[in-house]
Order: C-alpha cells, then structure tokens, then sequence
C-alpha cells in the first residue's frame, strides 16, 4: 500500500497551512502500514503569486519534521493528471489547482478528511484543533529573524495588513484612505512598538514614517508593487532565494510577539497561522483594539 502526497507551492501563508495538514494525514495512513512519499511542486507559474522553477524543498523547510515520509522529492511543474504511473488522484478532480492532492496506488475504502480541507474563517479561533507537527522552515529563516530582533530589541507588538491586490496602488481608493488614515492616528498615539510587515507597504508612506514602527527589511514605496512572483525578481536564482527568505522571516517574526492586529478587506491572513499554531501566547486582534 502506497500514499503519494503532492505539495503545491503556493503563497506562502497557505503553503504553511498545507504542510501542517499534509503531515497530519499522512501519519494517519503511516500508521496503517503505507508506504508514504512526497513531491513538492516548485513552479506555479505564478497562480498563487510564486514561482521560483528549480527551488528544492530543503531550502525552504528543515526535513527533520518530515520523518513520516519514504522519499521527498522536488518537481518543477505539478502533477495534473488524475493519474501518475500506479497512483490515482484521490479527494479532488483537480491535481495541482489545491494547495496539496493524494495519490493512493490501491483502493481505499475510508478517505481520511481531517484536516484535508482548506483554510477557513475559524482558522484563528479557541477551538480549532492545532497541528499534531508544527514543521520548521530552513535555518536561514530563524537566523534572520535573530538578527533582525537583536537590532530592534524595543517592538513587542505586529501589524499585519491583508488587501486584496496586495497593496497594488492601483487599488488605493476612498476605502483604504480611511482605513489608512484612522490606523496611522492609533499606531501614532500607541506607545507599543510595531513590527509591520510589507505586504501593502506602497500604501504606506506615513505610518512607516513613525517612530514606533519597523520594518524587518525596508523596501522603497514605489518599488513595492505588491508582486510576489520571484520570477520578476532581478538578481538571479541566489536574490530570489533571499528574498523568499525574507518573506518567510516576516512570517515566522509576527509570532515572536504576542500581540499581533491585522486588517483585512475580505479574509484572515493564512500569513498569520504560523504565529497562531506555533506561539500558544498570541494574541489576533483587530486593527481596531488598538
């Protein structure tokens, strides 16, 4: 008996999300005596925002969380047939649209669907069941948010923003205006220290201006576009690697404070569930508790 699990790489919040399910499901049948494998899709071509062709996966994440699996290995482009040599597509018609499929090589005649779903509105609540395996990412993740913290020892609070075009200016209308405006007269009047992470920070122009907040890299406004496909990112491989480090460091940060208020126009940030599985402290709160 064989378990083929694919992992769609994907935004970055999700990808988290689907790793924590992922496992969760795969120990369930490595329990019942499956042969267990992984592949790791690299390339979305930019569904989801991300792309980077010939990243491997222990660039991103430590393997040592991943013991449950025979084998991992990198693709570049997602499996999409329904079927792959002796395996067969199960849960979903769609292989490589989700954030992870299964491939079983044999009939099962009970699909385990605990946590194989995607994320949902309750993601942050009291009683959501919180991973059996809170996977790490690679070492550079954590050694950047080290330094980054030994330099701004002072924040103990995080700003996360969600808006859809992730802050493209060209969606900065009458609704962000207030919205911006209110948030910059409450950080301003706070007397927390804020880490802010990017996403949006085209938008930002004044709130980055203040004295108590901080940003883990500072990126010029007009080169902010919001554009996370690492394809369009000048430098080469090695700069695109980097910069997905940062993106992830920014992720891992938010949870090393336990107060963290977000905003969102249409959904909670899976960017936040790292911080909210991996920190039993936190705290998710509104902009407006500020």
């Amino acid at each position: 008996m064989k378990l083929l699990i694919q992992l769609n790489f994907g935004l970055l919040g999700n990808l988290y999300v689907g790793v924590t399910q992922l496992l969760h499901f795969a120990n369930y049948y490595k329990k019942l005596g499956y042969n267990c494998d992984f592949i790791f899709a690299s390339n979305s071509g930019g569904r989801n925002g991300y792309s980077i062709p010939d990243i491997k996966f222990d660039e991103l994440f430590d393997l040592e969380s991943f013991g449950v699996f025979d084998t991992i290995t990198t693709i570049e482009h997602s499996i999409t047939n329904n079927q792959y040599g002796e395996y067969f597509c199960y849960g979903s018609s769609n292989p490589g649209v989700q954030w992870w499929d299964v491939f079983f090589n044999c009939e099962v005649d009970e699909f385990f669907t605990l946590y194989y779903k995607n994320y949902d509105n309750k993601i942050f609540s009291k009683n959501t069941v919180l991973p059996d395996i809170m996977p790490k990412f690679n070492k550079v993740v954590y050694e950047k948010v080290k330094l980054f913290k030994e330099k701004y020892p002072q924040i103990d609070s995080s700003l996360q923003l969600r808006l859809y075009g992730y802050g493209d200016k060209e969606n900065y209308g009458e609704r962000l205006t207030k919205v911006y405006s209110d948030l910059y007269e409450s950080v301003k009047k706070s007397n927390k220290k804020f880490f802010l992470t990017s996403s949006c920070v085209s938008c930002l122009g004044k709130i980055l201006e203040l004295p108590n907040v901080f940003l883990f890299t500072y990126r010029e406004m007009d080169d902010n576009k919001g554009d996370v496909n690492f394809d369009n990112i000048n430098g080469g491989r090695e700069k695109q690697l980097d910069t997905i480090y940062e993106y992830i460091a920014e992720m891992v940060m938010i949870g090393e404070t336990n107060h963290v208020y977000f905003y969102s126009i249409h959904w909670q940030s899976t960017f936040l569930y790292y911080s909210f599985v991996n920190n039993p402290n936190i705290r998710i709160m509104t902009i407006n508790d500020l």
